[in-house]
C-alpha cells in the first residue's frame, strides 16, 4: 500500500486487512474513495470470494455512502451509491439475490445478483421500519432461511421472513446490539453489542452493553 499523508488511525478506517493465524495483521488494500471523513462499516464475502463492504461518512452526511465490491484479482468496483449509513449484507440461499442495509433509513434492499459477474441491479425495498424504533444493523440468515437484522437502539433482533415481513422480534438485554453470527453448530447465536454513546444511567440499566452475547437460538424462538 502506498504511503498517504494521514495518521495511522485514519488509514485504518478504510483499509482491508488480513488477520493471520499467528495474530499478525497485514493491510492489503485501500478504498479508492479513501478520505479522513469516511470509514468502512460492515463487510462480508460472497460465495465466490469477493469482498463486499460499505463506506460511510463519519458525520452522517446523507446520501454519501458507497457499496463496494473488491475482487480476488485486487480490483475495486462501485456496486451502488446514495446510502446514508451502509450496513449489514447477506445473500439468498440460491445465490440469486443480494441484500444490503441502510441503517439511518431503516431499510433493507434486495438486488438481483449475478454470481458470475458480481453485478447487482434492480434495487428495491425488501424490509422497512421506523428507525426511531431501532435501526437495522448487522444482517445474517438463520438455518431456516429467515433473516436476522440486529436493531441498534432497538434492544432487539428482527426476524424477517423470506417475503420481507416481520416474523417476530427477539428482545435483548442491551439497547445497542450491532451484529450477529451463528456458531459452527448453527444453533448458537453470537451477538455483538455497543456501549458507545450510552449514559451512565443507561449503562446501569443495561450492564451487558459492550459484551459479546451468546444465545441458544432454539430457546430464543420459543
Amino acid at each position: 500500500m502506498s504511503a498517504i499523508p494521514w495518521n495511522v488511525n485514519s488509514i485504518l478506517d478504510f483499509c482491508y486487512a488480513r488477520l493471520g493465524p499467528d495474530g499478525e495483521i497485514e493491510h492489503f488494500a485501500r478504498a479508492p474513495h479513501a478520505d479522513p471523513a469516511v470509514r468502512f462499516n460492515d463487510g462480508k464475502c460472497d460465495p465466490q470470494g469477493r469482498l463486499w463492504t460499505g463506506l460511510m461518512n463519519k458525520e452522517g452526511k446523507k446520501g454519501s455512502g458507497v457499496l463496494y465490491r473488491f475482487d480476488p484479482d485486487g480490483t475495486w468496483h462501485v456496486a451502488d451509491t446514495g446510502f446514508d449509513l451502509p450496513n449489514g449484507l447477506e445473500w439468498s440461499r440460491d445465490g440469486r439475490t443480494f441484500y444490503f442495509t441502510d441503517s439511518h433509513k431503516g431499510e433493507i434492499y434486495a438486488y438481483d445478483f449475478n454470481s458470475v459477474s458480481g453485478k447487482v441491479e434492480n434495487r428495491r425495498q425488501f424490509f422497512g421500519m421506523n428507525p426511531a424504533d431501532g435501526q437495522p444493523d448487522g444482517l445474517t440468515m438463520d438455518p431456516e432461511g429467515y433473516f436476522l437484522s440486529v436493531l441498534f437502539d432497538g434492544s432487539a433482533i428482527a426476524r424477517i421472513a423470506p417475503d420481507g415481513s416481520l416474523e417476530r422480534t427477539i428482545f435483548l438485554p442491551v439497547p445497542r446490539p450491532t451484529s450477529c453470527a451463528f456458531g459452527g453448530d448453527g444453533r448458537t447465536l453470537f451477538v455483538t453489542t455497543a456501549r458507545i454513546g450510552l449514559s451512565d444511567a443507561q449503562l446501569d440499566d443495561a450492564p451487558l452493553s459492550g459484551s459479546l452475547l451468546q444465545l441458544d437460538y432454539d430457546d430464543a424462538l420459543r
